[in-house]
């Protein structure tokens, strides 16, 4: 058995029963201290090994996804996943509890660990394109970009250009949507005023599509919008219905449909719009409309001091 004769070996030995001395008279052993780096290494390296290949929200690319990414998260991730990392970047940050590692403190903590990751995984870059957005959007110069992509904070102008696209492509389809949503409104509303107008004097109802290709205002989207609502409300009312009543009624759930407020300002702003307006909501109605209706009036700001 080997006698230990230097000082650092001996209080080794004799620190054993309490493993904080332990653990400090290691990284101060001449011999050991290297051997315990190389094993961190190894457990560092392990942990973003384990951490790149599983679901993390640094791989995020969507740009719903990129919007949603918070700093917070994150670093919790690296926390469960990536544990002597985690520490060593709290006695790196002067911090001595992960209670610790909140607001400014966690953001700052976060791009260093996410450029670690993104050297053994170039798409895990979630908060590089989140840092980019900010920085495309407050008109920074192209070649700030390299510079910056150079020095590992942002990304590429090119891979900047490619997300805005993406999200350009995701705000369109919205507007899209919310374009087809009330243009499928009105048309089954004015079909649904056609119907009524020219079937007047018919016992009954024929709204079937071979009929009303024919009407001025219909269309497919139209239609079928029509014929769910109508079939609704004969449901709700029973086999003895009219259905004339239940165009009726159908005619003002059309008309009382709520849109969103935002649609006030698209349709009053852009141009292929303003054909929309009549369909849009510019105040919902609550029980302060009437006084709200009323002009407010001016007075001097000297009379009321």
């Amino acid at each position: 058995m080997r006698v230990p004769r230097d000082e650092q070996t001996k209080n080794l030995v004799i620190a054993c029963e309490n493993w904080r001395e332990v653990s400090n008279a290691i990284l101060k052993h001449k011999e050991l201290a290297p051997v315990i780096i190389i094993a961190i290494c190894k457990a560092v390296f392990k942990e973003f090994s384990d951490y790149l290949k599983c679901d993390s929200k640094l791989l995020a690319t969507n740009p719903d996804e990129l919007a949603r990414f918070s700093n917070k998260l994150f670093m919790e991730e690296i926390r469960i996943h990536c544990p002597v990392w985690f520490n060593c970047q709290l006695g790196a940050s002067g911090l001595s509890s992960k209670e610790e590692a909140v607001g400014g403190r966690v953001n700052s903590m976060a791009p260093s660990s996410s450029t670690l990751a993104r050297l053994r995984n170039p798409q895990a870059s979630a908060v590089h394109y989140s840092i980019s957005t900010i920085l495309f959007h407050s008109g920074i110069k192209h070649d700030d970009l390299n510079r910056l992509n150079g020095l590992g904070v942002c990304m590429s102008p090119d891979s900047i250009v490619r997300l805005q696209g993406k999200m350009n492509m995701q705000l369109e389809g919205k507007v899209d949507i919310w374009r087809s949503a009330i243009e499928e409104n009105r048309g089954a509303l004015k079909l649904a005023k056609e119907v009524l107008q020219k079937q007047v004097a018919l016992p009954h109802l024929d709204v079937s599509k071979q009929h009303l290709e024919s009407y001025e205002f219909f269309s497919t989207k139209g239609h079928e919008s029509l014929i769910t609502l109508l079939n609704e409300e004969v449901t709700k009312a029973g086999a003895n219905v009219n259905a004339t009543d239940c165009m009726q009624i159908v005619i003002k759930r059309l008309e009382g449909t709520k849109l969103p407020l935002y649609n006030r300002v698209i349709t009053k702003y852009l141009q292929p719009f303003r054909q929309l307006r009549d369909v849009v909501v510019r105040h919902m109605p609550h029980e302060y409309s009437k006084e709200m209706s009323q002009k407010s009036d001016s007075v001097s700001r000297s009379l009321t001091t």
